[in-house]
C-alpha cells in the first residue's frame, strides 16, 4: 500500500500539480486552469484572493469587467479573463495571456517570434486590428499579438517581420 501511495505522489509531482503548482499549457480554450466558459466563482476559489482582482476594462468606452489572476509577485496579471454574464451566471468569455510561461503544444507564447509562430501553426490572418499587428490560428482559437516593429510594418503594408515577437495571446476558444 505504501508502495502505491508513493507512486502515486511522484506521478502527481512530476505533473506539475503538486501544491497547487499551475500547468502552463495554452490549448482548447484554456491558459492552465482557466478556461472559456469558466464560472467566474469557479475560477475565483480556484486562486488565493490575492492572486486575483475584478477590474474594468472599459473596452469601447463601456464597461467590461474582467479577472486579472496574478501568478507570481509582477505587478503584469498573467492572464486577463474577460467577464460575460449568460442564463447560468458569469463566466469566462475570453482571455489575454500576458505571461510568458504560458505555451503552446508547440512552445509557442508570449516571447516568441513571428517565425517561429509561423513555422509551427498555420496562420489564419494576419495584419492589423485595432491598432496592433496580430496573427490568428483557427486551429488553435488564438490570436497572437505582435510588438510595435510589427505594427509599423502592417501599418506600412509591408508583410509582417519573422522577428517580431508575441506580446500577448487572446484565447478566444
Amino acid at each position: 500500500m505504501l508502495k502505491l501511495l508513493t507512486l502515486a505522489l511522484a506521478v502527481t509531482i512530476a505533473s506539475g500539480r503538486a501544491h497547487g503548482e499551475p500547468t502552463w499549457l495554452l490549448a482548447d480554450g484554456c491558459a492552465g486552469s482557466v478556461c472559456l466558459r469558466m464560472e467566474v466563482d469557479k475560477l475565483l476559489r480556484a486562486f488565493p484572493s490575492e492572486q486575483t482582482r475584478l477590474v474594468d476594462l472599459q473596452l469601447e468606452g463601456h464597461f467590461a469587467p474582467a479577472i486579472e489572476v496574478f501568478l507570481d509577485s509582477s505587478r503584469t496579471p498573467s492572464i486577463t479573463a474577460e467577464i460575460f454574464t449568460v442564463s447560468q451566471g458569469w463566466n469566462i468569455r475570453r482571455m489575454r495571456v500576458h505571461d510568458p510561461r504560458f505555451r503552446t503544444s508547440s512552445g509557442v507564447g508570449v516571447g516568441s517570434s513571428f517565425g517561429e509562430l509561423s513555422g509551427t501553426h498555420e496562420i489564419g490572418w494576419s495584419g492589423l486590428g485595432e491598432g496592433d499587428a496580430v496573427a490568428t490560428v483557427p486551429s488553435l482559437g488564438m490570436s497572437f499579438i505582435l510588438d510595435q516593429n510589427a505594427s509599423r510594418a502592417a501599418a506600412r503594408g509591408a508583410p509582417l517581420p519573422a522577428g517580431a515577437k508575441v506580446v500577448g495571446i487572446l484565447v478566444v476558444r
